[in-house]
């Protein structure tokens, strides 16, 4: 092939691969708020969606390229190869965007590798091999025919209006989302999102400058961005501390992605019978809608907005070192590998020998392992020391219970076919999957506070049983599976339920319908068990729940990379860069709507307070 055809194959065949993968991208609009959209909107969806894919496609265009000067049976398995699996890679980007509605990263291809995410069925594996292979197969005949057609391409007419379109559509996106930005316009600015790795131009600083920008509106942005990187003081005051206490032991019991709709006497029933011996707080919201803010909030007792900083600064929270300080025996005891999300690091980076992954290739099998590992930790524990334990439980995150476990709650699917949910999917038998995964978790808890029974150790052992986050079931009839997406109550309200006979009379003092959260619990322990003097306000982001006598109207939960001030009826969302949407617990944006300034201020102070 000449020189000349080469270029023209090459033209037509990226230009193919463009207009196939506008065409998958654009499945993911129809997650498109329904506003009233003007001509400007419309303008900019379309160009950016032009420009941005035609570069994306571009970045493997080299490969290509080169390819085509190999002979035909190597030339035809790189190129196919290769935009097989870029269409591959979108494609699946748009069934991860349309249940959780964020794109595929490296932190979660990382999770999804190591199981933090979700556990493939081999239906689901198989249905990727298939499709790849016909991805495959379509590409390498597209570049059969292109080759045997190329000669009806009269020369570079195509290419001088693709460049033309391309660099137009690039320059008028780009200054449509400079004046959007400035001026937060979020039916422009808020489609970021729906495009994989789109990061738009924006210049606030050069319009302000030029004197385009009102100075109110870009102070306002600075204050909405959240820095991840920043220095802390952690705590802000040395502690004060009373050594001289008899300590308890505790056992932190935590279920990942356990709904608060789920606790009850048919779905977890031994659970619900221990509970009769505590209290249980009926709006309790974790301290984010993922696995690493959920547990960040729960053991630092401050909003997870500061897991970066504590990560980059090696910081472990008070409360483990408080527990190493009185020479506890700890045991730390979870299903999931605990270096993703980086809790060797954080949280129990502190911990000597720390236990970092399960035996067992499924969740229920790791969640066996864990309970049986804990029941002999405990049996062979030093019982001249307190002791603290945490157990997490993976198998509602799964979904997964061995196949011989009785069917308590039918009809449920054998697996989830991640590829085929949608808003349109019917998400009884999933649940109902979900819900026989919570019973066998129950069934396994169990086990372990017969044991604490047994041992008579319950008069002095404080036991908490929670949840990380939450579990979306495609509730909203709007396409959410799952977690890490929003933070209406499906994703963040979780079950609480806490034993304490140590303390009885405080502990039936509190207000069960008060709004609590995870950040409360640390402080809790440290006030009245573990010898703090301090003003939890030193510490802690929460309260103390035993004097906890005045309902708050506002927490704080948080994702990887947004993080929202919930109040009773309203979610006032902020992402990373400083972009914000307010809408209900049914996920219908708030039209119109202003936070609370006061709770505002509040809410920034909280998530800048421990800041250098």
């Amino acid at each position: 092939m000449d020189i000349k055809n080469k270029n023209k194959v090459f033209l037509i065949f990226i230009i193919v691969n463009i207009m196939l993968s506008i065409i998958i991208i654009s499945t993911n609009l129809a997650f498109l708020p329904d506003n009233s959209f003007i001509i400007s909107d419309i303008l900019f969806m379309i160009t950016s969606t032009f420009s941005h894919v035609s570069i994306l496609v571009l970045l493997f265009s080299p490969i290509i390229y080169i390819s085509l000067s190999f002979k035909n049976i190597l030339k035809y398995i790189v190129i196919g190869f290769s935009s097989a699996l870029l269409i591959l890679l979108l494609y699946i980007d748009t069934v991860v965007f349309s249940i959780y509605r964020f794109h595929i990263n490296y932190t979660l291809l990382e999770l999804v590798l190591s199981g933090g995410i979700v556990e493939f069925s081999e239906n689901t594996i198989f249905k990727v091999i298939i499709s790849f292979i016909l991805i495959l197969s379509i590409e390498i005949l597209l570049l059969i025919y292109i080759e045997r057609k190329i000669n009806l391409v009269k020369r570079y007419k195509i290419s001088k209006y693709f460049i033309v379109i391309l660099i137009l559509s690039f320059l008028v996106s780009s200054v449509m989302h400079i004046y959007a930005s400035a001026y937060s316009y979020s039916p422009i600015t808020s489609f970021r999102k729906y495009l994989p790795l789109y990061y738009p131009i924006t210049s606030n600083s050069l319009m302000r400058k030029l004197g385009l920008f009102d100075a109110n509106e870009y102070e306002r942005i600075k204050e909405l961005k959240r820095s991840f990187n920043n220095d802390v003081k952690y705590p802000i005051r040395t502690l004060d501390k009373n050594d001289n206490i008899d300590s308890p032991n505790i056992v932190f019991i935590v279920i990942d992605s356990w709904r608060y709709d789920t606790f009850n006497q048919k779905i977890t029933p031994n659970l619900f019978e221990y509970s009769k011996n505590g209290i249980v707080l009926n709006k309790h919201m974790s301290s984010g809608n993922s696995t690493r803010a959920g547990l960040f909030g729960l053991f630092y007792g401050i909003t997870s907005t500061y897991w970066m900083s504590m990560l980059n600064n090696n910081i472990a929270p008070i409360f483990i070192e408080r527990l190493q300080e009185l020479d506890y025996q700890i045991g730390i005891f979870a299903s999931a590998k605990l270096h993703k999300p980086e809790f060797d690091k954080t949280i129990f980076r502190t911990i000597p020998n720390l236990r970092m992954e399960s035996n067992g290739s499924k969740p229920w099998e790791k969640d066996i392992s864990i309970t049986n590992e804990w029941l002999e930790w405990y049996k062979n524990r030093d019982k001249s020391k307190s002791n603290f334990s945490f157990l997490f439980y993976d198998s509602p995150h799964g979904t997964s219970f061995p196949d011989e476990y009785p069917d308590v709650i039918e009809p449920y699917s054998e697996n989830i076919d991640y590829l085929n949910l949608s808003k349109d999917t019917n998400s009884e038998i999933y649940f109902n999957r979900y819900k026989t995964s919570v019973h066998y978790t129950d069934s396994l808890i169990k086990k372990v506070i017969n044991n604490l029974e047994e041992d008579n150790a319950l008069e002095n052992t404080i036991i908490i049983i929670t949840g990380d986050h939450g579990e979306e079931f495609n509730d909203n009839n709007d396409g959410y599976w799952g977690h890490n997406s929003n933070f209406t109550s499906y994703q963040v309200h979780v079950p609480f339920i806490i034993i304490d006979n140590i303390n009885k009379s405080s502990l039936l003092s509190i207000n069960k319908s008060f709004l609590t959260t995870h950040n409360d619990i640390v402080p809790t322990l440290l006030k009245n068990h573990l010898g703090i003097l301090n003003d939890i306000k030193d510490y802690s982001s929460g309260v103390d729940l035993y004097k906890y006598d005045k309902n708050r109207n506002w927490i704080l939960s948080s994702s990887y990379s947004k993080y929202a001030i919930i109040t009773g009826e309203e979610i006032f969302e902020i992402s990373d860069i400083g972009q914000y949407r307010i809408y209900n617990n049914r996920n219908n944006d708030i039209k119109n709507k202003e936070i609370y300034k006061e709770i505002y201020k509040e809410a920034l102070k909280e998530i800048s307070r421990f800041n250098k």
